[in-house]
């Protein structure tokens, strides 16, 4: 009997484990690779245009839902190589921002505000540069 009881702990831990990756497999990711168990390392960009040997991931936003959402993208440009930057391409880009508090002046944080702020380049539906604009886009 103490030959299956070995087998059953092997049996269960596996079985924890692989529940576990399930669940979080971008958060344990983070954690062992970039010493950040918040960071969701993960990122397919809606857009990739190649311009002078330089790539640029054009993240294409309605709007930002929460802190979680538009923070993890400054996690994600640091992780970019050289080379590499990450534009974002906002439907409206003076919303105002999720949790946003009111100034003194009555105005809350926009998208648009947040992305200078964090040196991002942006642009909207009407400045995005028309070379940007082709088939394959």
């Amino acid at each position: 009997m103490k030959f299956f009881s070995n087998y059953k702990i092997i049996f269960y831990s596996i079985n924890i484990s692989l529940i576990i990756l399930y669940l979080f497999p971008g958060s344990i990711f983070g954690c062992i690779f970039l010493d950040n168990c918040r960071t969701q390392p993960q990122i397919t960009p809606d857009f990739v245009k190649i311009i002078d040997s330089k790539v640029i991931f054009i993240e294409a936003k309605g709007r930002f839902w929460d802190y979680a959402e538009f923070s993890k993208y400054i996690h994600i440009r640091k992780a970019l190589p050289e080379g590499y930057e990450l534009v974002f391409l906002f439907q409206k880009p003076f919303a105002p921002m999720p949790g946003a508090k009111i100034r003194k002046n009555g105005t809350k944080r926009t998208h648009a505000e947040w992305a200078e702020t964090n040196n991002f380049t942006w642009y909207s539906e009407e400045t995005l540069p028309k070379e940007w604009i082709t088939d394959e886009l």
